[in-house]
Order: structure tokens, then C-alpha cells, then sequence
């Protein structure tokens, strides 16, 4: 399996493929869901999965450098998984930067909403038609809700995204049906988090769908990805409690 490694540092999002049957030009990430609980907060992961059709890796990261509100990035890469009736293959890799608002509504229960940019490269070699290069641009908003205790955490979110391509696939100077144009793309794409382990470090699954809203224009894109992956939380005002405390 062949992913874009050398662009894959520390920051996630959308990226294209092929399917045995016809190119895939969309596949959602796994949205950055950090569960902060206070300033100084500092959360990561990393993750392996899969979706239709595509191998996918990624990180994330946030920090909360005030009370409820933090920073986050995160990265994406993937590659089509190849299949022996095609010779469609593709790979991609994606950052994304955000800005979060946190805060509980209960002792166990945080409410949070991410609003970020993003930007990524894909490439794609699909049958009888060529290559396919281009960059993606897209601009989301995220609210999520978290359920946490210090051994378990479950989380919901729902991803909505304006999505762009660079430049529109042609093949002999037409567009290419379900490929990228020169439009704009609206997805949803709620996800679930689940996990599991120690308070600061934990094992965790999560599976996103991603939903064309309008369907026009129409796009080829892989509809569900699942991952699992290690998370940790640490809080870098901790050893100052601790002195303030003693």
C-alpha cells in the first residue's frame, strides 16, 4: 500500500480515488473530535482505517490555550486500494486548521463547535480517461456533543462543508461526468467516537458517513469511512496545580 507519507505531519480532510468501477473523487476524513475540558488542554491522535474502497491514515491535535476555546489541526492521506479488474488507483493527502469553542453542560457532558479550513492535493489515474490532478479547498463548521468519564468517552458530530476543486477534470476538452467542475460541493457528514482505556490515554473507533446535500452538481465519492486509532489528553497547567496546591 502506497500513502503519501512524506505529506503526512500533524494536521485532515478530503481526498480523491477510484473505485474497480469508475473514479471516486471524494473521500471525508475523520473529523477532529478533541473533547477539551479546560484551558491548557492538549489532546492527539492517530489513526488507520478504511472506507469505500481506500486505505486511510491521519492525526489531529488541539489545545486550548484559553477557557473554552482552543485551536485544532489535523492530517489526512489515503490511497485506493487496488483492484485486479482496474488499473483505476489514486492517493491523496489533506491538512486542516480550525478554531473551537468548548463548554459543559453538565460534570460528564461538553458541547464544543469547530470552525475550519482546508486545503489538499490529489491525484488520479482512472481508465480510458488519464490522469487527474488537482488541488481541494473546503471551509466547515462542526458542532459535536461528548458524553466522558475518566475511562470512557463517546462523542457525536455532524461535519458541514463547502467543498472546491482547483480545476475541473476534462478529457478531449469536456467535463467528464460525476468528476470535479468548477461548482461548489455541500456535504454532511456526522460521525461517532467511541472510546476506551486510562484518563489519559485511550483506544478509540469511530465511523463517519459523508452525504452529497443537493446532489447538483453530482460527484462519485465514497459515502462511509470507519478507523481506529490511540488518542491522549494531557493538561499542561497540571504540574502548576500541583505546586499551587502544595
Amino acid at each position: 500500500m502506497k500513502i503519501n507519507i512524506n505529506r503526512f505531519i500533524g494536521c485532515i480532510t478530503s481526498v480523491a480515488f477510484m473505485s474497480s468501477c469508475s473514479p471516486l473523487y471524494y473521500a471525508p476524513s475523520s473529523p477532529n473530535m478533541p473533547m477539551m475540558i479546560d484551558k491548557g488542554d492538549i489532546t492527539g491522535n492517530i489513526y488507520i482505517g478504511r472506507g469505500d474502497d481506500v486505505d486511510v491514515m491521519g492525526a489531529s491535535a488541539a489545545f486550548s490555550p484559553f477557557k473554552n476555546i482552543g485551536i485544532t489541526g489535523s492530517a489526512f492521506s489515503a490511497q485506493s486500494i487496488q483492484s485486479s479488474e482496474s488499473t483505476n488507483n489514486g492517493y491523496g493527502s489533506s491538512y486542516d486548521f480550525g478554531a473551537l469553542y468548548y463548554r459543559h453542560l453538565s460534570p460528564h457532558i461538553l458541547f464544543d463547535c469547530v470552525a475550519g479550513y482546508g486545503f489538499g492535493k490529489l491525484h488520479i489515474n482512472a481508465d480510458y480517461i488519464g490522469a487527474y490532478d488537482s488541488g481541494i479547498k473546503r471551509w466547515y463548521i462542526q458542532p459535536s456533543i461528548y458524553g466522558r468519564k475518566n475511562n470512557a468517552e463517546i462523542g457525536i458530530a455532524i461535519r458541514v462543508l463547502k467543498l472546491n476543486y482547483n480545476q475541473p477534470f476534462l478529457f478531449r476538452g469536456s467535463q467528464v461526468e460525476n468528476a470535479p467542475n468548477d461548482s461548489s460541493y455541500f456535504f454532511m457528514e456526522p460521525t461517532l467516537k467511541i472510546g476506551v482505556g486510562l484518563k489519559h490515554f485511550k483506544f478509540f473507533a469511530q465511523g463517519t458517513f459523508a452525504g452529497n446535500v443537493f446532489n447538483s452538481p453530482s460527484l462519485n465519492y465514497s459515502v462511509f469511512n470507519a478507523i481506529i486509532g490511540v488518542t491522549f489528553f494531557i493538561n499542561s497547567n497540571l504540574g502548576k496545580k500541583n505546586k499551587d496546591a502544595q
